[in-house]
């Protein structure tokens, strides 16, 4: 019987806690913001926020060696949530039909886009990186569900 999640939590090493708090700072900054329409990024880090924390405790030596390496926690944290969000959208999770997305799926596609700016910003990819993979998911949207 796996631990539950507050004692997994707990007992994790430093640098998985380091990222747990930068994905909880990054919902803060997602909550705060002024978005347009309620199914902005918030939405989006709601829906997967679950399986995020389970990634990241899940790969936790992994992050160890990231910020070892000197990876900033909040790039690895989106880096992360990214992943989660791209992987719903490009399975079709959040579809009502090929092409059309819920409306959790909007939030989840805000959120990717969201997740590209940020790690721009912190230098993780560069301003083409971002668009190509701002393309690449919307062109995934397009054929999925």
């Amino acid at each position: 019987m796996p631990l539950p999640l507050f004692l997994r939590k707990l007992i994790a090493p430093a640098e998985v806690k380091q990222v747990l708090a930068a994905l909880d700072q990054e919902k803060r900054r997602i909550d705060t913001m002024d978005m347009s329409g309620p199914f902005g990024p918030s939405l989006g880090l709601d829906v997967v926020k679950p399986r995020v924390v389970e990634n990241i405790l899940k790969w936790s030596d992994n992050i160890k060696k990231d910020v070892g390496n000197g990876k900033p926690p909040p790039a690895i944290a989106l880096w992360l949530t990214m992943n989660v969000a791209r992987d719903d959208l490009y399975l079709g999770t959040h579809h009502l039909f090929p092409g059309y997305l819920s409306m959790p799926g909007l939030g989840v596609h805000a959120l990717n886009d969201y997740c590209c700016q940020e790690l721009e910003k912190l230098g993780q990819i560069t301003a083409d990186e971002k668009k190509a993979m701002i393309e690449a998911t919307r062109k995934e949207v397009r054929g999925a569900g």
